[in-house]
């Protein structure tokens, strides 16, 4: 397949949400903030730790603690190195896939490249194609990190193809004018995540990268 593709990273490359959403809920439990881990990660799933505790703190009345999106990224790189595994699949997609490619995520760029680097899907992308929210204005759910990634990748947003698992990257890729592939490869996903994902702006979802190309095919034609 030689189509131009965006990938979403956590929850689509490498399987880090559960072990990224432990990380922020053993934080908030410092200030004191303590949430149903089943909940909290069908609420916050693709959102920036710098989000997910301005809402924590909004709710519960606390001050943003300074420096927690910090304090979470130390304790999700140790997590990761200790946890952290591609997606089922992952590296065999991109052995095939002979397009332009890029990563567009709501991490910040020191974990986006070291949790390539860990699962060992760095080489996949130029260095310059790993596009975090910390070269953007807005992160997700705006659409400025898949706008910046279809610049680097010098093609236009509308001839690009997205893979997402959250609904807040599924807005930012639909809204910046990808066309999006919904994905649940990762372990944990909510029982309602494809109608969500559907919902959102999603063409079509897949289970895995089993079935991904065939997906991408099918909808080209329609």
């Amino acid at each position: 397949m030689t189509l131009p593709i965006i990938f979403d990273c956590d929850g689509v490359l490498i399987d880090s949400e559960r072990l990224a959403m432990q990380a922020i809920l053993a934080e908030l439990a410092v200030y004191g903030v303590v949430l149903d881990p089943d909940a909290a990660a069908k609420r916050f799933i693709g959102m920036t730790d710098k989000e997910i505790a301005r809402v924590c703190a909004a709710e519960s009345g606390l001050e943003v603690p300074e420096g927690f999106p910090e304090r979470v990224a130390e304790r999700v790189l140790g997590l990761f190195a200790e946890e952290l595994e591609p997606i089922a699949g992952a590296r065999a997609f991109l052995e095939s896939h002979e397009g332009p490619r890029a990563v567009a995520s709501n991490s910040g760029q020191r974990r986006l490249e070291k949790s390539l680097s860990i699962v060992g899907l760095a080489p996949f992308f130029e260095a310059n194609c790993r596009v975090s929210h910390e070269m953007v204005v807005r992160p997700k759910p705006a659409p400025d990190i898949y706008l910046h990634a279809a610049s680097l990748l010098a093609i236009a947003p509308q001839d690009c193809w997205a893979v997402e698992d959250s609904v807040t990257g599924v807005t930012a890729a639909a809204g910046a004018g990808l066309r999006v592939i919904g994905f649940l490869g990762a372990s944990g996903h909510a029982p309602d995540q494809a109608e969500r994902l559907t919902a959102a702006g999603a063409l079509g979802v897949v289970e895995g990268y089993g079935t991904l190309a065939a997906e991408i095919e099918r909808l080209r034609k329609v």
